[in-house]
């Protein structure tokens, strides 16, 4: 499964996200991170780079996977 990061305006694909499973994500106030969370039981959260859908950070989130971050 993939995330394609999308730029409205240009109606272009800016960066794909590669994670399987994701059940819910966040964007961080200046846009430029996504957050996500996955129902796996460890590194189930992770931070990305928009600009290059890298991974950037990876943590292990205790809470309920589909509750998901709530605030970055």
């Amino acid at each position: 499964m993939a995330v394609h990061i999308m730029d409205v305006e240009t109606k272009k694909k800016v960066s794909t996200i590669s994670e399987g499973c994701i059940v819910s994500f966040e964007w961080s106030p200046k846009e430029n991170y996504i957050v996500t969370c996955t129902k796996q039981k460890q590194n189930n959260l992770k931070v990305w780079n928009v600009a290059t859908g890298q991974q950037v950070a990876q943590f292990d989130y205790k809470g309920q996977a589909n509750d998901g971050p709530k605030s970055i």
